[in-house]
């Protein structure tokens, strides 16, 4: 693989796994203070908000990380790689909360 492609990857997943654990407290934080078996609606509803702003989040970064190495040569490749790592995290959090 790419030396710069391993290092746009690597910058990507720092950031996003940063991102990922600060919506995944928020989330935690507020979850701590509700009884999901009383309050399944609520917690449902705090999901799909955490998620939105994950998903958001990590999209805003695509773009940006995307945008500054528009004229690289393996921009498509990049392109796939954002997105599928985009994915494993929202995957990763509809895991974690499901599970919760």
């Amino acid at each position: 693989m790419d030396t710069h492609l391993q290092t746009i990857i690597i910058r990507f997943d720092d950031t996003a796994s940063q991102i990922y654990s600060d919506v995944f407290h928020q989330f935690q934080e507020f979850m701590n203070n509700t009884d999901r078996s009383v309050n399944e609606n609520i917690y449902k509803m705090q999901e799909a908000k955490a998620i939105f702003s994950l998903k958001n989040r990590l999209e805003q970064l695509t773009a940006e990380l995307l945008e500054k190495n528009k004229d690289y040569p393996l921009y498509t490749q990049l392109h796939a790689s954002f997105s599928a790592r985009v994915d494993y995290y929202l995957q990763e959090f509809r895991r974690k909360t499901t599970s919760g």
